[in-house]
């Protein structure tokens, strides 16, 4: 089972142990972050060495993180920018069609980094998702092998126990 974060606590565990457990779970990782992704596939990175490192900050959609796909994985000879965006406006974006999203990046893209749409080839299909953070200094707590709850074994995957990014699509 995978939810959003904010779905954990609407439901009802008939344990009582793992409810206690959940609610726990819950309580802790409420500090949501809400994010946009906007995945582009050129067919060539044709900015070639105008992105300093991996990534750069756009004013685009209420300031945005821009990265190269391809200063991390290896996408061949093609080039691959994500556009990460942040907070209400991850929600307010998030109402927009994806051909609308995809068209609001690329026209986001500095005219000095060179023609975007000659070289777009598609976009994938933007995703919202809330990352639900500890605060800063708040340690996540030790992370047992096989993050069950306890003596009860869970049929929930392990990696859903820990704080992780649980992308859904209005």
């Amino acid at each position: 089972m995978c939810l959003p974060h904010s779905w954990l606590a609407t439901m009802r565990w008939d344990n009582e142990q793992l409810r206690k457990s959940m609610v726990k779970h819950v309580a802790y990782f409420d500090r949501p972050a809400h994010y946009l992704r906007v995945s582009i596939l050129f067919d060539e990175p044709f900015w070639g060495e105008k992105i300093p490192g991996a990534w750069f900050m756009s004013e685009a959609f209420g300031g945005c993180c821009v990265y190269n796909e391809g200063a991390r994985h290896d996408v061949g000879r093609h080039g691959v920018l994500n556009w990460l965006i942040a907070g209400s406006d991850a929600l307010a974006f998030a109402n927009l069609s994806d051909q609308e999203l995809i068209d609001a990046a690329l026209k986001s893209l500095p005219a000095s980094l060179g023609d975007a749409r000659a070289h777009f080839l598609e976009g994938q299909n933007p995703s919202l998702a809330l990352l639900g953070e500890c605060a800063a200094g708040r340690p996540a707590g030790p992370r047992r092998h096989d993050q069950s709850t306890g003596p009860i074994r869970s049929s929930i995957p392990a990696w859903s126990w820990s704080a992780t990014i649980c992308s859904i699509r209005p």
